[in-house]
Order: C-alpha cells, then structure tokens, then sequence
C-alpha cells in the first residue's frame, strides 16, 4: 500500500478521489466510501444552508442551456461536486456564479471565489448580487473579516434586491457579533468604509466596560478629525452619552456568538504506514477515533459543522514545513490534531506559533516539546507531570510524609523518580531513600534495596534503617513487568508493610491476590476507559458498526481528542480564542482520560488505582 496516496480529507477530495480515481481507492483503508459520501453529506448542509440564503429566480439568469439546466438539478439536490464538473464548462456569469457557490458549499473557499470575482463583474445585477453576498460568506469563512463586511454594507445600501438587503443585513449583524477585540482592530484598520470602522466599534460596547468603550471611542475621533465623516464623531458620541448598559467591569474575553452556518477546519497531521504494520493499528485507530467525534458533533449541531484536512507525516518528499504550510495556507484549518511522536511535533511547533494555530498533540511525552510555545498542547501527560501528580496523591490523599523511591537507572522512569521527589519534598514530606541503579545490568538484583523496607529487627538495627510510609516504584520499558514481581516478592519475604506506590505498568501484572490482602499498593495511569459506562459501550458499538473492527485504546485517544477540541471550540464559538480556552478548560471527561492543562500546556489529568484482590478501583484523579 503506497503511502503517497492520500494527500488531504476535506470532503472535495475525498468526493474526487471516491468518483473519478476508482484505481485509488484501494489504498484508501483510512476511508470507506460510505465515509466518503456520509462526510459530504453532513459538511455539505451546513455551507448550503448559507450558499442558498437567497433564492435566485433562474429564470432571470442569462442562461438557459440544457448543461446549466442539468447541472442547477445537480445543484438542487445537494450533488455539488458533479454540478461544479457541470458548471465549469459553462462560460458565462450564470456558470461562474454556480462555479462559486459549489465550490463554497464544498468547503473550497478560494476556489469558489476566483469564480465569484468573475460572476459579479456581470451587467446582470442579480447575479451581482448573488455573487458578492457568496464572496462575502467566503471571506468570512477565510476570516477575511473586513472585506466581508464591505462586501455586505455595500449590498446593504445600495442592492435593489429586499431579499439581499436583508440576508446581508443579517449576515452583517452576527458577523459583528462573533468578533474579538484584536479581530475588530484588524477590521478598523482594514475596511474602506468608515460606517463599518464605527459599527466594529459600536457593536462592542454591550460587551465592554464603560473605560474601554471610552479608549475605543477615542480611537474612532483620531480617525475621523478632519475628514469627510467628521460628522460620524458627533453621533457617537450621543450615542456614548445615552447608552447605560456598559458592564461593570473589564472582562478577560468578550463573549462572542458564531454566525449559523459556520463552518470549522480540523486538521488532522498523522502518519501513513502500510496496512499490516503494528504501527498501522495505531495511526489507523487514532483517525477513526477523529472521525467518529467530528461526525457526532456535525450531526448533533446543523448550524455548525467541521472539515477534515488530513496530511501524511511520512510522506517521503514532505517536511514540516510544508505539512504546516498546506493546513494553514490551503486548508485555512483552524486547530490540529497531531503528529504522532514527538520528534516530529517539535519540528512542527514552531509553525504553530507562526501560523497561530493550537496543535494537540495526542500521545506526545517529550517535557521539552512545547515549554515556550503557546499554541502546542500535549493530551498525554509526560512523564514528570506523571511523578508529580503522584506525590500530590501520596501526600495529600494517603496522607504519607516519610517516602522512598526505586528506580531504573536511564529509564523513562527515572523522570517520574525525580519529579516524584521534588514534588513531595515541596508539600513537606521527607524523602529519606533514592536508590537510582541500572537494574538489568545488575542481573536484576533488588534485595540490596528491598531489605530497607523489612520489618525484621534485626535487619532495621543493622542497616539502622529509618522507617518509610511508602514506596515509589515507576518502573517502565519491556522489563518493567520482571522487576515489579522481584521487588513485590522480596516485599513479602521482609513482611513489609510498606504503602507501595507505583507506575501504569503496574496495571499491567498479575499479582497473586492473596498477597495482595497485606498490602497497599497504588499505581497512577491515563487512559483506561472504564467499560461499565454506557458511552464507552456506545462508543465502542458504534465504532465497530462504522470501521468493521474493535475500537482499541487509540480509537479511544483519537475519539478524546477531537472531542475535547470540539466541545471547547463550540464553548468559546471563535477560533481565534481557542488557544486560551484549551489552558483553561477544566471540565471535559473523556471516555478513558481527563483533560485538565491548568493553565499549562501539558494535560496534568492522572487517574489513580489500588489493586486489590477483587480487581483494581480507580480511587481518584489529580486536580
């Protein structure tokens, strides 16, 4: 299976692809072709919703041809693609006009608008109309937000049309409505027309304090002195001196509303690996998981609605650079989730920045990747963030204040062995061990280790032991499950009695539950769904009735992501605050991890378990 095959899934390629490349499709494994038509079907009602919100008479079209005829059936019914083949061929501003708005309803912005800027060159004051008020939807998609609102005031004032004055009037009023306060200064310094720069202004005074709308007011005065439009300055003014619903206070961010009919890009950034590699299962699962939370939330909202922009990280011939250039440049997406490994994120991040999109990254675990960057988030907590939250628990949960640490000299667990102790000595406790040793090398010997959590005097007076509440084992790597059955039985011989603390590999052992009736062990793991609840069962039927196969622990991360990512975007409706919403969101709840960043940009969400003889019980999560 070539892994050069399958360049971008937004539903136009995909559509493209699936009609007229059949020998493709075999390597299309990623996406079935009811996926492909279902992908169209859901993203396509929403930019139709807005493509249609005027109703041109046809008959007044200069066009009447069998092929416009044809293709506006095609149109009619929804089938945009086949129309735009149709519509293409028809050279006059009836076709480019149709060009355009199947192009929009697809998803494809820029296309649609070098149709667009042709059709409203026409004499024919109808298509005029109807191709500037599709040019303006199409800035707004492209967030070119103060050509879009002169594109609209001027079909405000001066169409003939009622039906057009009123749908810009209203397309105008809600894009008001959804602007940030950086996003109406770009709009103040970019609009021609001096009534929008007042509007931008004026329409955010409900949302801001009375000395910020006095600072923005100053703003408009400095731009119209001595102008043409002075006059403007006097009507806001008693505007400003009338108006009594300032609130009273500054707020963090002003709340914005999204326009119905909006339209969002996700852009998804994973590898292509042949099919009957393990890694396969891993890249495949993960997509599958993004696809089925952005069809559940297109279907559960028809005002809003979300593109996939998929690009293969392993392309040969590619470079970050080029990856992060075509999901910003072409595909316009306004959040990513990907790559998968961190080498690769790193070489990303930077563009992030750059390009100010936020990137989650979902299995990541580099403590590096994104220190300085604002917009890389990490959906799995690192290491440290992992040894960290684990003294939290030991200290302030289990209430243990004398610990010791066991760890695996140039082991991923050696990360968490540090972070473990800084963190409880900060809270207070005393960390009176820190046995750090390559363990392997040594033939796997612990028992120099272990005898310092016996309970034989002897032994305690000889080695004049100090005595420990608990025990840190984060212990990882293929020889994890070997050293935690050593030590765990050298434990027992010393009769310890000991708290032991542990890493999630320790989920991963099968102790003898007898045993495990005289101790108390405690282990701290992330993403393990729990599959009494009913969306997890829901989850897990429906991804077998969509893919054919059982969803495993990547479908699960994949589904997370996307969903976390969604639900924060539909909370804060703009892209354009997103970033800051990701740090601050403290309420999602997967289906097998928390997403908590804390202000951070690294998921600080740890489940904590006990093992006991009926089976492990998560006893609580860091917060």
């Amino acid at each position: 299976m070539s892994c050069n095959g399958l360049k971008k899934l937004s539903s136009y390629s995909l559509f493209s692809i699936f009609n007229h490349n059949r020998k493709a499709l075999p390597i299309l494994k990623w996406v079935s072709a009811t996926t492909l038509l279902t992908l169209i079907i859901l993203t396509g009602n929403a930019f139709n919703a807005q493509a249609q919100l005027i109703n041109t008479n046809v008959q007044t079209l200069p066009n009447k041809s069998k092929h416009f005829q044809q293709a506006l059936s095609l149109y009619k019914q929804k089938n945009y693609q086949q129309a735009l083949s149709l519509f293409t061929k028809i050279d006059n501003a009836a076709g480019e006009l149709f060009a355009g708005k199947s192009n929009f309803a697809l998803g494809n912005f820029l296309l649609a608008k070098s149709y667009l800027s042709k059709a409203a060159q026409s004499p024919n004051s109808k298509v005029q109309d109807e191709a500037n008020y599709t040019l303006a939807l199409s800035d707004f998609q492209l967030h070119n937000y103060a050509r879009e609102l002169d594109i609209l005031h001027r079909l405000m004032n001066q169409s003939q049309a009622y039906d057009i004055q009123s749908a810009a009037r209203k397309f105008y009023n809600e894009t008001l409505g959804f602007l940030t306060l950086e996003q109406r200064k770009k709009v103040f310094s970019a609009s021609d027309i001096p009534a929008v720069q007042r509007d931008v202004v004026t329409s955010v005074f409900n949302k801001v304090d009375r000395k910020t709308a006095g600072s923005l007011l100053n703003a408009l005065k400095l731009r119209f002195n001595n102008t043409p439009d002075s006059t403007i300055i006097q009507q806001l003014e008693n505007k400003a001196s009338t108006y009594n619903n300032f609130p009273d206070y500054a707020p963090n961010q002003i709340h914005v509303t999204a326009p119905a009919g909006i339209s969002y890009s996700l852009g998804v950034a994973l590898p292509k690996f042949e099919k009957d590699t393990q890694e396969y299962k891993v890249s495949q699962a993960i997509y599958n998981g993004i696809q089925l939370a952005v069809e559940k939330f297109n279907k559960s909202d028809s005002t809003k609605k979300v593109f996939i922009h998929y690009q293969n990280t392993l392309k040969n011939d590619s470079l970050p650079q080029d990856i992060m250039t075509e999901l910003s440049w072409n595909d316009r997406v306004d959040m990513i989730i990907g790559p998968l490994y961190s080498e690769m994120a790193a070489k990303m991040a930077p563009m992030t920045e750059q390009y100010q999109i936020p990137l989650l990254a979902p299995l990541a675990n580099s403590d590096s990747l994104n220190f300085d960057n604002p917009y890389v988030f990490q959906a799995n907590p690192t290491f440290k963030v992992r040894g960290k939250q684990m003294a939290d628990f030991a200290v302030k949960q289990l209430h243990l204040d004398t610990l010791a640490v066991i760890t695996n000299q140039n082991s991923l667990g050696m990360q968490e062995a540090f972070a473990f102790r800084d963190e409880a000595e900060r809270l207070g406790a005393k960390v009176r061990y820190f046995f750090s040793d390559n363990l392997e090398a040594n033939g796997f010997d612990v028992s120099k280790y272990t005898q310092y959590f016996s309970t034989d005097s002897t032994t305690v007076d000889s080695l004049h032991i100090k005595p420990v509440q608990g025990l840190y084992l984060p212990l990882t790597g293929n020889t994890a499950p070997t050293l935690i059955n050593l030590i765990f039985t050298d434990l027992e011989a010393h009769r310890s009695n000991v708290t032991v603390l542990g890493s999630q590999e320790w989920s991963l052992v099968n102790l003898d539950p007898e045993s495990l009736k005289e101790f108390n062990i405690y282990y701290s793991a992330i993403n393990i769904p729990d599959e009494t609840l009913d969306s997890v069962k829901e989850f897990r039927a429906n991804y077998r009735n969509r893919f054919g196969i059982a969803a495993n622990k990547y479908a699960i991360v994949g589904y997370n992501c996307a969903k976390y990512l969604l639900e924060t975007l539909n909370s804060v409706q703009n892209p354009a605050l997103l970033k800051e919403a990701l740090k601050n969101n403290h309420s999602f709840k997967g289906l097998s991890s928390h997403f908590y960043f804390d202000g951070t940009h690294i998921n600080q969400a740890v489940e904590f378990y006990k093992m006991t003889p009926k089976g492990n019980i998560k006893v609580g999560i860091s917060n």
